[in-house]
Formats: C-alpha cells, structure tokens, sequence
C-alpha cells in the first residue's frame, strides 16, 4: 500500500472529504488529489499534521508499519510484568518476615507461661505483641487490592480505546 493510498484510506475512515481534509491541514483540495493518486509526496510539515490528525504514528503514515508503537506496547507490557513480580517478591519477603516475628513472639510467649508454671506454680498468660504483624498484613492487603485496580484501570482504559478506534474505522 502507498503512501496515497494509506492516505486515502485514514480519509474515509475518518469521514472527511478531500475538501474538509484539505482545510483541516491547510492546503488546497487538489494537493489532497495528488497526495492521494501519489503524484506529489507532503512535506515533513503536513504528514506530521497528517499523523496528529488521523491518530497514527508517523511510522504507519510512512511505511505501512506500526513497529514503534509494537515494541514500546511489548516493553511496557514487559515493564509491567517486572513490577507486578517485583511486589510479589517483596510481599512474599515482608510477609516471611511477619511470620518469623510472630512465631518468634508466641515462643517468647509460650516459654514465659512455661517459665511462670514450672518455677512458680502459677498459670499466667502474657499477651503477645500483634498488632505490628496486624499493621503489616493489613497494609500488605490494601496493597495488594490497589495494584489489582490499577492493572484493571490500565486494561479498562486499554480496551476502551480499542473500541473507539474499531468503531471509528467502521464509521
């Protein structure tokens, strides 16, 4: 496919007439008609008003191809991935670490009511201290539900921009 032709193309899909089109980017209707039949190619000026027009890249507009566009989409999917294993890998840390404290308090526990038994003969219970480990999971929770809304926010908007450039291309 041309140049012309992905002009031409961009033009009905986005439901202008070589009239309309040429005063949205100020230029005559005929140069319009030989941008279109390849006749004359446009400056560096209006194919980058083309691209902001038409919503594409300029890599499209030019070649046919979207690979810019392709390999950024591809390192933020992979940006992504790496955050989402990098939070599992701290909460898996943290939450390792709350329960190492935590067992280590209930031995402390556990051993002082054995100590107070044996030695005293009393049963006396001591509290332990939760309410960090409590802290930490809670928090560790709330994280967790955010960075789940925020992947849905991102996939949400993902998709609602699809549908408005599919229902563009049909109008």
């Amino acid at each position: 496919m041309t140049l012309g032709e992905r002009i031409y193309e961009l033009r009905k899909t986005k439901g202008l007439s070589q009239e309309q089109l040429s005063l949205e980017i100020n230029v005559s209707k005929e140069t319009v008609a030989y941008w279109e039949e390849d006749v004359v190619m446009p400056s560096i000026h209006k194919l980058i008003l083309l691209s902001e027009l038409f919503d594409v890249s300029l890599d499209y507009l030019i070649k046919g191809q979207d690979k810019i566009s392709q390999s950024i989409n591809c390192q933020y999917r992979q940006n992504r991935i790496y955050v989402v294993i990098g939070m599992i890998l701290i909460g898996f840390c943290i939450m390792t670490y709350v329960l190492i404290y935590t067992i280590r308090n209930m031995n402390y526990s556990i051993g002082y009511t054995l100590y107070r038994y044996i030695n005293f003969g009393e049963y006396a219970s001591s509290t332990m201290n939760l309410s960090f480990s409590y802290g930490v999971i809670i928090g560790f929770i709330v994280l967790g539900i955010l960075s789940i809304v925020y992947c849905y926010r991102r996939k949400i908007r993902s998709i609602a921009h699809r549908i408005k450039k599919m229902l563009r291309k049909v109008a």
